[in-house]
């Protein structure tokens, strides 16, 4: 293993998939870096409504897995322009997924 490597040991850590809209992307990831949240962002598509959408990536401990979600509630909001266009279909303001991380390598 590379010397510089980090291998952390990730007992208490959690990823933290967040799928919002892009119009919210920009808020969202200026809050998050304002608060020392390490962000990797990811422009994606949904594949049931096909629009475009921005995944960003947060790794952190478990105890601040509530400041993360309460940063992306604040930021993100209903567009009423997307509801209407698809058809009554409800979009959420934002899509969470906190999984548990095994091992992080930095390399």
């Amino acid at each position: 293993m590379d010397k510089n490597a980090t291998d952390t040991d990730s007992q208490s850590l959690k990823l933290m998939m967040v799928i919002i809209q892009p119009k919210d992307a920009d808020l969202v990831l200026d809050n998050l870096l304002r608060n020392d949240f390490r962000v990797t962002r990811i422009n994606s598509t949904g594949g049931f409504l096909r629009q475009d959408s921005v995944t960003l990536l947060v790794v952190v401990e478990e105890s601040q897995t509530d400041e993360v979600l309460r940063i992306i509630t604040f930021c993100c909001h209903p567009h009423a322009e997307l509801e209407s266009a698809n058809a009554g279909m409800t979009r959420r303001r934002a899509t969470v997924f906190v999984l548990g991380v095994e091992k992080l390598v930095g390399i």
